[in-house]
């Protein structure tokens, strides 16, 4: 690796670090984000100095969260992948994905388990629970919307970035 491309991914792994993920998805999203075109999972393997069943995990989860995408190539059984070099664009994808995960589910589970529970609930330790429920409720609902406003602002910002 160059030193551009060394000190970039040690910057990533810092920063992960700081929001208390481990170094190697940060070095991974380092090392994606740095190189220009999509990358063999055997050479992501090889520049980090993982194993390649390690990297093989850790790619399984950055592609469910979003952030990378598998490609194949003709003529070739290996894995490639890339990162989108558009950061805007990728947190338009992570609310997305936030939404279908968290949003959506808890919009579809917890009104009726709050109707439930409403009547039903006597301790206080249980009207406390209940409480939390309807706040962790009204919190997804809040999250949605700001969600919803920030995609709309980051995809105008990442128009100037195409």
């Amino acid at each position: 690796m160059n030193a551009l491309e060394t000190e970039f991914i040690d910057f990533y792994a810092q920063m992960g670090r700081a929001f208390g993920m481990g170094d190697l998805m940060m070095k991974i999203f380092g090392l994606l984000y740095i190189e220009p075109k999509d990358m063999a999972m055997e050479k992501i393997a090889e520049k980090t100095g993982y194993s390649l069943a390690t990297i093989s995990n850790a790619m399984k989860t950055l592609e469910a969260s979003g952030v990378v995408q598998r490609k194949s190539k003709p003529k070739t059984r290996k894995v490639f992948f890339y990162l989108d070099k558009n950061i805007l664009r990728m947190n338009i994808r992570k609310f997305a994905a936030a939404n279908e995960m968290l949003v959506k589910p808890a919009k579809a589970q917890i009104p009726s388990m709050i109707e439930k529970y409403k009547n039903k609930v006597k301790s206080e330790r249980s009207k406390e629970q209940l409480k939390i429920v309807k706040n962790y409720y009204n919190q997804m609902l809040e999250f949605e919307i700001i969600m919803k406003k920030w995609t709309k602002e980051l995809e105008k910002l990442s128009q100037k970035y195409q």
